[in-house]
């Protein structure tokens, strides 16, 4: 009976998938009086430790940074990324990405990065809001 349990979990372990979601948040600034525009994400990768600044999300949708909520659809099913606003990038308040049968708390508490890119003409600041290992 034991065996077959066992048998049972090795076979289903496939299926059960773990993601990252992400709550991206970008800075483009234009120097010498040009432009300055930001930008806030709600991201999912279908991978565990993806790579923040160079790998592509397999779904994003567009959240107000001032406060407010995105819907992607990852796998077939809807999640929802919300956040309360940012302040210089950093995130106020809480952060979730909520999905059919799961909450996870994406700010305070899960990891953070920060990449700055910096050139004489432009530069673009990335802060990331994440949390690897969420089933979806």
């Amino acid at each position: 009976m034991y065996r077959n349990i066992l048998v049972a979990l090795i076979a289903n372990a496939g299926l059960i998938t773990a993601c990252t979601f992400v709550i991206s948040n970008s800075q483009s600034t234009v120097n010498f009086g040009g432009s300055n525009s930001v930008s806030c994400l709600f991201q999912a990768f279908t991978s565990d430790s993806p790579d923040l600044y160079n790998d592509r999300a397999d779904a994003f949708a567009e959240v107000d940074c001032s406060g407010g909520c995105g819907t992607l659809t990852l796998n077939g099913e809807s999640w929802e990324g919300c956040i309360n606003g940012i302040n210089d990038l950093d995130l106020t308040g809480t952060a979730t990405a909520v999905g059919p049968s799961t909450t996870a708390t994406l700010y305070p508490g899960a990891s953070s990065s920060s990449h700055v890119d910096d050139n004489p003409l432009a530069s673009d600041r990335y802060q990331w809001y994440y949390l690897e290992n969420v089933s979806c």
